[in-house]
């Protein structure tokens, strides 16, 4: 009898091993002709939209950007945007707060021309590297790098499983399967629908609320000395300002807070989940904001926090998607009209240009 049971085991643990063996080679050879973004790649591609897909409506353009074809008049004041999935856009290509801050821009500057480069799950150092091998040719007059503070501090480490492609599709359906729940893509776009499930979306936000503890000390007040991913990451902002300035481009940084920075809703909602005894959230909130900012202007960074108007806009209206850390249609209207309000005091008025140009003596 134990004989039999002992086979069996060895049988069962040979079969498992074979289809787990199996499975790696075909998916391998799957995502070779595939590339498919499941599976682990180090290069900033990974996440890069498929050239001309239909994407809630809209066409990518030939780079897999969410944009139209990145062309410009010779005299438009051209902006690049920079950026992770923010930048992007999550919702329909008409209403991501970049299109929108060019439709308001032009209304009031005249001929300026936004450039949406932004790749989902990509980090400061991504968006220099974008900016120098594809930005470059579009001659900038200006940079806009949106920086999101749930994630841009940190550097993505590749998980352990990630080196098997079996165990990542497993993560993969397991995650999409069970704890998605209005996955991006699909068709219509839904924008009161919950992207994950609750518990899944408030794990998150601990997930980020944890990582702040390698930026910020408990009383929330500035660490000193070096800081790990936080100086690097603002090494990278230097490196982007410097390559800017010798190519002739302003560079201002965006500072998208977290969601859980300005809705005291959501801070009560993981203080119920994960802190019930001390009834309160570990670290300062707003200190990875102070620290960025405070760097920022160290080194002469011009940038734009969307911290204050978004605090205080939020106990009234919805500004985010549902257990999604995104803005949703209204909350891009309101970064584009904070945008615009800020960069028509920097950018030269097209329109007066023009005039004064049609109405020069001879």
């Amino acid at each position: 009898m134990v004989r039999q049971l002992r086979f069996g085991i060895t049988i069962g643990v040979i079969l498992i091993a074979v289809t787990f063996i199996l499975g790696e080679v075909v998916l391998r050879v799957f995502n070779y002709f595939a590339d498919s973004h499941i599976f682990y790649d180090g290069s900033y591609n990974r996440y890069r939209g498929k050239p001309h897909v239909v994407l809630y409506g809209y066409t990518l353009n030939s780079g897999g950007f969410n944009d139209t074809e990145f062309i410009a008049e010779p005299d438009d004041y051209r902006i690049i945007g920079l950026g992770d999935s923010f930048t992007f856009g999550i919702v329909p290509q008409n209403h991501t707060f970049l299109t929108k801050l060019e439709s308001k821009l032009k209304q009031r500057l005249g001929k300026v021309k936004v450039f949406n480069m932004g790749i989902s799950q990509t980090n400061p150092s991504d968006y220099y590297t974008i900016l120098t091998r594809e930005g470059a040719d579009l001659k900038p007059d200006l940079v806009l790098l949106s920086f999101f503070i749930g994630n841009d501090f940190d550097v993505p480490r590749k998980p352990w499983f990630r080196h098997s492609y079996m165990l990542t599709a497993l993560n993969y359906i397991y995650k999409v399967a069970w704890k998605v729940k209005d996955f991006a893509g699909h068709q219509p776009y839904c924008d009161s629908c919950d992207t994950f499930v609750r518990k899944e979306y408030l794990r998150i936000e601990k997930e980020r609320l944890d990582s702040w503890q390698y930026h910020v000390p408990e009383n929330g007040e500035f660490p000193g000395g070096n800081n790990g991913l936080f100086e690097g990451t603002v090494g990278i902002l230097l490196s982007t300002r410097d390559y800017c300035k010798a190519h002739g481009a302003k560079f201002i940084v965006t500072i998208i807070p977290d969601e859980l920075q300005v809705d005291e809703r959501l801070q009560q909602d993981i203080i119920a989940e994960y802190f019930p005894k001390t009834s309160r959230l570990p670290y300062n909130v707003l200190t990875p904001t102070r620290m960025l900012t405070q760097r920022l202007g160290e080194n002469q960074i011009s940038y734009i926090d969307f911290y204050e108007a978004f605090k205080n806009a939020i106990p009234d209206q919805q500004l985010y998607k549902p257990s999604d850390s995104h803005w949703n249609i209204a909350g891009n209207e309101f970064a584009a009209q904070i945008l615009a309000d800020s960069l028509v005091k920097i950018i030269p008025n097209r329109n007066l240009i023009a005039q004064d140009i049609e109405h020069s003596p001879e």
